[in-house]
């Protein structure tokens, strides 16, 4: 906000020069709180005079009342430090508590460093806080979840807008924008309306947090579809710190919803736009809820009925379940037609939850057809219908429309409304292969040779169907084309042909299937395909399919053009594999298999080529020698550059052409030329931080140039990102306090699995004052160690849980304060909280961080790692081959030296003994037999290994 600023005038007191935050003079004394605190904004005041000393606010612990200039009522935690002899700031340890409504006066006896005592004028200052807000998070239902199979959802189409269902095994996160006593808000949330028999149950959240409680409902569950409002009323004491709860918050919730099979509309609405009309004759049912163990799908499917509403005849429909809340509705709809859908209510048929069918309805429009002839589609798309026991038959009379007017099919003169289109089914043997990718392909070529060559190969033994006469108007009229059986059930492969009479004569053909074979491929780069050919009716594989791929280079086609590139048979599993064509490719493909049923795909429009391995491209790292620079400062820049290659990584060969692209400000671009090392693969630039670089972050980055002309730079070249980094201009402070955190003195560095380690922390001033009761956030994490390595020489000891394991483990992590004490120090022994989402385990590596935020907002950082392990040493045994020989001796050799976390460094004069043991057979009992020499005797069934002692101590 604008402070409040009165210079300083000669007088026989003190006064508040300037306080923040403020907004406006007319704040100043108001009863009424004009200014709301945010986050954790901090409060300043600025005084006439020095207060203090400089330096005297320096020392351990906190700062002493006498030098705290603040009065708050109520208190609130925080800390207070003088940014300069004269001004002082207040920072909450926190976020501001909500509702709070906070004075702030000036301590009464505060003096100037030269004894004059402050005049309060404009105190107290009166500030609030934003309000407490609760919001509800993730709802949980095991019951729900089950039934669904996991996909149910408490905020779909709820009972009322913003209400989340609640099952009977519910619980919902409820989540508040402050810390909040669970007990406290516990006694004081309420239903409204009440609901008889059902109390309240505030747990933890499963991700445990003061700002979050578990709300669950004990006893009666809450009514069906009945909607409530969970309400923590005004007045709420809800935490320490906060204020009263100043006004109400709330959430809503609902019983179980009852089981209905909602629908998107119950009647057409007036405005088209917003109607609900289907064009598949397959829709998706939400079962909200699933079903009831014992209630088949089919016992749902008799309580659906199917109407057409022009004559009120029934029609068949298939019902069946996809999925837990899915169920999947298949009938035989015509376009542009209106249809009632009915669900019967009924006790027999219940849901997971065992509530009863309720009934509901909806009436629709089905999606009218496109304008032209559409018989069955004028795309040369495939069209399939579903096959097999329960499936639907194609229609005998398929539904078709026409538009346009009369003309010629010469179209040389007019004629009259007699004209019309006509079309022929037929089927495709496989001899028409071509004949069929011809008319596919972008119609028949306007040779008249070649149009009627290709209508007898396409046509022969063709049904003829109904002609469709134009309607005069060229507005679109519904005809129906009578197929009749040419297309029923088991039907493999037919070809549809239309020939309109217009002034342009034309011809489409489209796919139509009934089978069950599917098909789909994999192309390479060099022309090579996979294909996999399955029977979706069995989902077994179909073995003995024939796969050819055709290519072509022509638009209007004729069957001669059509070119044979491949042909390969599928396997036992499916799979044919097509070898590269021998002739380059042309640019249009289609891949045709035929199954041994005699059913014929179509696998249209096939890429030209598959993928490519990814073209050559550079890769860089560019370093700079720091992060914070003065206006002025030299800056140091490194660069290293390869060239990526088919998995490979190597020095350009040709220098790239490369620049230093940096903007400092409102200047615009400097760029900078770039010295690069072929040799080295790397290069370096020594520039400056210009006298007029602005304040704030900048990004520098490596760029690459590709020549479009001669030599050097030019307008045109493109350029492409590298690398980059970022660099921050500042005037910094010096430092003024400083942290130690080390392993203590004496202590392994290493920590045992489930020990601990002996930490030793120090806060102090640079000049060496320490500072006491500093708080240091320390954030942990553990590492998980590698797959262990099996030894059959190692007797150290194993950790049972890793048998088995592969990869590494999960890490776990966490942070905790620490604070020094009054000579500014801490030593602890630190493990991990027992909460922990897992134990420490040899291999383990331990990370530790510290993280102090110093009097003047300094932040100071220091990190450890601690490896996990049972000593500071190792040992490896490195025994002959021949040492497994029975009878003849070896001389194994040992290494003993530091952990590899810790240096790995050699390790002299450690006692180290070996044995050579039996075990026995009967007991598994070792017996161990000490040998002085390091010439060790081998005998049968011997197994060897080491037990060392390192500084007179043996290992744990």
């Amino acid at each position: 906000g604008v402070a409040i600023v009165a210079l300083a005038t000669p007088a026989e007191s003190m006064r508040v020069a300037a306080f923040t935050p403020s907004a406006s003079s007319a704040a100043v004394g108001a009863t009424t709180p004009t200014v709301k605190l945010l986050g954790v904004q901090p409060l300043t005041m600025t005084f006439t005079h020095a207060v203090i000393a400089l330096g005297s606010d320096w020392g351990p612990g906190q700062l002493p009342e006498s030098l705290n200039p603040f009065l708050l009522s109520p208190p609130v935690a925080g800390s207070v430090r003088w940014a300069t002899t004269s001004i002082a700031r207040f920072d909450p340890d926190e976020r501001w508590p909500t509702d709070l409504h906070l004075s702030v006066g000036v301590k009464p006896g505060l003096t100037s460093y030269e004894g004059l005592r402050v005049a309060a004028d404009g105190f107290p200052r009166r500030f609030t806080t934003p309000g407490l807000t609760m919001r509800a998070g993730d709802v949980s239902s095991a019951a729900a979840a089950a039934a669904t199979n996991g996909s149910w959802s408490p905020r779909l189409l709820p009972a009322a807008p913003g209400a989340l269902e609640l099952p009977p095994d519910a619980s919902v996160e409820l989540h508040f924008s402050h810390a909040v006593d669970r007990s406290a808000i516990g006694s004081a949330l309420q239903l409204d309306p009440p609901a008889s028999g059902t109390t309240l149950s505030l747990s933890a959240c499963r991700a445990e947090s003061a700002s979050c409680a578990s709300l669950s409902l004990q006893g009666a569950p809450l009514g069906v579809g009945a909607v409530h409002r969970l309400l923590l009323p005004a007045g709420t004491r809800y935490h320490p710190s906060c204020g009263p709860l100043g006004s109400a918050v709330e959430a809503r919730f609902s019983g179980l919803l009852p089981f209905s099979i909602p629908f998107r509309q119950t009647e057409p609405p007036a405005d088209e736009w917003r109607a609900m009309r289907p064009s598949a004759r397959r829709q998706r049912l939400l079962l909200r809820h699933g079903l009831a163990a014992s209630v088949a799908i089919d016992a749902l499917a008799a309580q659906m009925s199917l109407r057409l509403n022009s004559t009120g005849a029934a029609l068949p429909l298939m019902l069946s379940r996809p999925g837990g809340a899915v169920a999947l509705l298949e009938a035989d709809l015509l376009p542009d037609t209106r249809y009632t859908l009915s669900v019967s209510g009924s006790g027999r048929v219940r849901d997971a939850f065992g509530l009863p069918l309720q009934h509901s309805y909806t009436t629709f429009d089905t999606a009218a057809a496109d304008a032209g002839l559409t018989l069955p589609d004028g795309q040369g798309r495939p069209l399939r219908f579903a096959s097999g026991a329960g499936g639907l038959d194609p229609p005998g009379n398929w539904p078709a429309v026409v538009q346009g007017g009369p003309a010629c099919l010469d179209g040389k003169k007019k004629c009259g409304q007699a004209e019309a289109v006509s079309a022929l089914l037929a089927p495709v043997p496989a001899s028409s292969h071509q004949a069929l990718l011809a008319a596919l392909s972008g119609g028949l070529s306007d040779d008249a040779k070649r149009r009627s060559a290709a209508v007898d190969a396409l046509l022969a033994g063709g049904t003829a169907l109904s002609s469709f006469p134009f309607p005069g108007s060229g507005e679109a009229e519904a005809r129906t084309a009578p197929l009749g059986g040419a297309l029923r059930r088991g039907t493999r492969q037919v070809l549809t042909r239309f020939r309109e009479r217009s002034s342009i004569s034309r011809a489409s053909a489209s796919l139509v299937s009934a089978g069950s074979a599917a098909a789909a491929h994999v192309l390479s780069s060099d022309g090579a395909a996979l294909v996999w050919a399955i029977d979706t009716a069995t989902n077994k594989p179909l073995a003995g399919a024939i796969a050819t791929l055709y290519d072509w280079g022509c638009y209007a086609c004729s069957p001669s053009d059509i070119r044979t590139a491949a042909t390969a048979t599928t396997d036992g599993s499916g799979v044919a594999a097509l070898p590269p064509p021998r002739a380059a490719l042309r640019n249009r493909r289609a891949l045709l298999v035929e199954a041994p049923s005699g059913e014929t795909l179509l696998l249209p429009s096939l890429p030209s080529r598959g993928s490519a391995p990814p073209a050559a491209a550079l890769r860089s790292v560019l370093l700079s020698d720091r992060a914070v620079y003065k206006a002025g400062d030299p800056l140091h820049l490194h660069g290293y550059v390869r060239l990526v290659e088919r998995g490979t990584l190597a020095s350009p060969a040709t220098p790239p052409r490369l620049r230093i692209s940096a903007r400092w400000g409102d200047g615009g671009e400097t760029l900078l030329d770039v010295n690069y090392e072929p040799s080295s693969g790397s290069f370096s630039l020594s520039t400056a931080v210009p006298a007029g670089a602005q304040y704030g972050e900048h990004r520098v980055s490596l760029l690459a140039f590709v020549r479009r002309g001669g030599p050097g730079f030019a307008p045109g070249d493109n350029r492409r990102l590298l690398d980059s980094v970022t660099l921050a201009v500042a005037d910094p402070r010096p430092p003024t306090v400083a942290m130690d955190a080390s392993v203590a003195a004496g202590a392994m560095r290493v920590v045992p699995p489930g020990g601990s380690v002996s930490l030793s922390l120090a806060t102090r001033t640079l000049s060496g004052v320490p500072l006491g009761g500093a708080r240091v956030t320390l954030r942990w994490r553990v590492d998980g160690r590698p797959t262990p390595l099996t030894c059959s020489y190692c007797l150290l000891p194993r950790d049972e849980a890793a048998e088995g394991e592969e990869g590494e483990e999960l890490p776990s992590s966490g942070e905790e304060v620490l604070v020094t004490g009054g000579d500014g120090s801490l030593a602890a022994e630190w493990s991990p909280p027992p909460n922990a989402s897992r134990p420490l385990k040899l291999g383990d590596s331990l990370h530790l961080s510290f993280e102090w935020v110093g009097p003047t907002r300094e932040v100071v950082s220091r990190s450890l790692a601690v490896p996990v392990a049972l000593s500071e040493r190792t040992v490896r045994l490195e025994p002959p081959s021949h040492s497994e020989l029975p009878s003849v001796p070896f001389t194994p050799r040992l290494t003993v030296r530091r952990h590899e976390a810790l240096g790995g460094e050699p390790v002299a004069g450690a006692t180290v003994a070996l044995a050579l043991f039996q075990l026995s057979r009967a007991d598994g009992s070792a017996t161990l037999d000490a040998r002085p020499s390091p010439e060790l005797d081998s005998a049968a069934d011997l197994f060897h290994g080491v037990e060392w002692l390192l500084d007179g101590r043996p290992p744990p």
